[in-house]
């Protein structure tokens, strides 16, 4: 039996490691440093699961290139290293996971369209994710409650109609992606207000109808309306329009309205101005039945009568007179020309503040005195006897 020794070389297998497990943000791109081999002459990097890209896949340490769709994913990379001599068919892996938090995410929301008549517009159209803090800027003469918080409310000054509001909105990324913002923009365009003057009043009488005429800035429509009160209007969609007043039977006080609704950012906006038209019933009078005098008698005018009537005068076509012509029931006094022309007309005609009546008048005949004829000739006798 021969005895002798050999030797016999026991090669390692190969070893791999990836890293530990990384969290980053898709922004960034990712060295894997942490990687390492043994036993090993060559490598090959894998996605297992994930977007990105790797710069060299048979780099121990390449970098991971991560794509926007990675972002609050969990990106699996494998490491295989092949082992070398008579291990060269052998070959293991190791895996690495990076978490990546998501990007912030800004939304002003859309343009707003605004009047200039509001007192506070609050920004509720905003949405803000995956951050940290949020801020506000704008170019306006207006101010926010707080413009650190994502629905701030903007109280526009005076100073800010007619013109476009430009508003910043910015979040700011938290975790490991704490160094990134994302900004988006928004308008606000406060239109002015309407207007509406509806002019002045005045005061009418019950058959009288009255011209109004309005004004108006900024307004889409326009309405005439009677609050108080009750009639028509010529066009109650005009400014300028006639106003018939409906039936009273006593002095009234009417209350019309003219009401316009705004345009572009005011179009749910309204503006209401209101006048008072004072309608006066109208005066009658009554002159009286037609009557008749001898000569040139007094008359009495005592069947006529007023109403509604501030103030009333009477008129004759002859050439007498009136103890008082502004009176009710006055005396006329015929002259020898009215005798002469056999008649007279007495009219009466009543004022009020706006209103005149129609007139009315009386037929006063006059007659001549009546002729006694005394010419009857008698006969006596001279003894006195005239039998």
């Amino acid at each position: 039996i021969a005895n002798g020794s050999f030797s016999v070389f026991v090669r390692e297998l190969p070893i791999a490691f990836a890293g530990n497990n990384l969290l980053s943000c898709v922004t960034q791109n990712v060295p894997l440093d942490e990687a390492y081999v043994v036993n090993s002459d060559s490598v090959y990097w894998s996605v297992i699961q994930g977007n990105g890209q790797i710069n060299d896949h048979n780099l121990i340490q390449p970098i991971y290139f991560p794509d926007l769709l990675d972002q609050g994913e969990t990106v699996i990379l494998e490491l295989t290293a092949f082992g070398v001599g008579e291990c060269s068919s052998e070959q293991v892996v190791s895996t690495i996971e990076i978490i990546f938090d998501m990007l912030p995410d800004a939304y002003a929301g859309p343009d707003i369209y605004s009047c200039i008549s509001v007192s506070e517009l609050v920004i509720d159209n905003a949405i803000a994710s995956n951050y940290s803090s949020v801020l506000w800027q704008h170019n306006g003469f207006g101010t926010l409650n707080n413009n650190t918080i994502v629905n701030p409310v903007y109280y526009p000054d005076p100073m800010d109609v007619g013109d476009t509001i430009n508003f910043e909105f910015y979040a700011f990324g938290s975790g490991e992606c704490s160094s990134e913002v994302d900004t988006s923009f928004m308008d606000i365009i406060f239109g002015p207000a309407p207007t509406a003057d509806a002019g002045i009043g005045g005061t009418i009488c019950e058959s009288q109808s009255i011209e109004l005429t309005g004004t108006a800035d900024n307004y889409s429509s326009i309405l005439w309306q009677v609050v108080q009160g009750s009639g028509s209007f010529s066009d109650s969609s005009s400014l300028i329009t006639t106003f018939f007043p409906g039936n009273i039977t006593t002095n009234t006080t009417m209350i019309i309205q003219l009401t316009v609704m705004g345009i572009g950012g005011c179009d749910t906006v309204l503006s209401q101005s209101t006048i008072n038209i004072d309608v006066l019933l109208s005066p009658e009078v009554y002159s009286g039945a037609d009557d008749t005098i001898c000569g040139l008698l007094s008359y009495f005018i005592g069947q006529s009568s007023a109403i509604n009537t501030d103030s009333l005068i009477w008129t004759t076509s002859g050439t007498g007179s009136f103890n008082d012509s502004s009176i009710v029931n006055p005396i006329y006094y015929p002259s020898q020309q009215d005798m002469n022309n056999g008649f007279v007309y007495l009219v009466v005609e009543g004022y009020n503040t706006s209103c005149a009546s129609n007139p009315d008048t009386l037929t006063l005949n006059i007659s001549d005195y009546p002729i006694v004829d005394f010419s009857l000739n008698s006969y006596g006798c001279v003894n006195g006897d005239n039998s």
